[in-house]
């Protein structure tokens, strides 16, 4: 009996860690403790008993899931490792430039970067060549959220 609880205690904690180390580990091996229960049961009590545990066990670690992702995401910890608010600006594709708008490149387009239009950031690509920073550049073209620009 003592081997049947330290196996499915080691199961749930194992499977708690895999939050903190990543790379599914943690958590095959706790699953692997928890099907090793549920045969040692079998073994011990009988096939009756290792259903019962596996449904028990199924349940159990279906209401700790459902309880984890209600109340893990407002934990102090849970706000520590999740992103609370989107930073910078985002553009629809009304606010896009129009084809023949002129800007300023802001980072190195290599040949994807970054540039200025009407006072806007916008990601935009290159027709090939690279630019510097701060290159005057044109809308060539617009096709759904892609900016092609070409250096002025």
């Amino acid at each position: 009996m003592t081997l049947l609880i330290c196996l499915i205690a080691a199961g749930f904690i194992l499977l708690l860690a895999e939050i903190f180390l990543p790379g599914m580990i943690a958590g095959s091996i706790g699953v692997l403790c928890l099907l090793a229960a549920v045969v040692v049961t079998g073994i011990l009590y009988g096939p009756i008993s290792a259903m019962a545990l596996l449904g028990a066990l199924f349940v159990i670690g279906l209401i700790l899931f459902l309880l984890w992702m209600k109340y893990y995401p407002r934990s102090p910890l849970g706000r520590r490792m999740t992103l609370q608010q989107v930073s910078g600006q985002v553009e629809t594709k009304t606010d896009l430039p129009s084809l023949g708008d002129e800007g300023l490149t802001v980072t190195p387009l290599r040949p994807s970067g970054t540039a200025l239009f009407h006072g806007k950031r916008y990601d935009v690509m290159t027709e090939g060549s690279h630019l510097d920073p701060q290159c005057k550049v044109k809308v060539v073209k617009v096709q759904g959220l892609a900016i092609l620009v070409r250096g002025i």
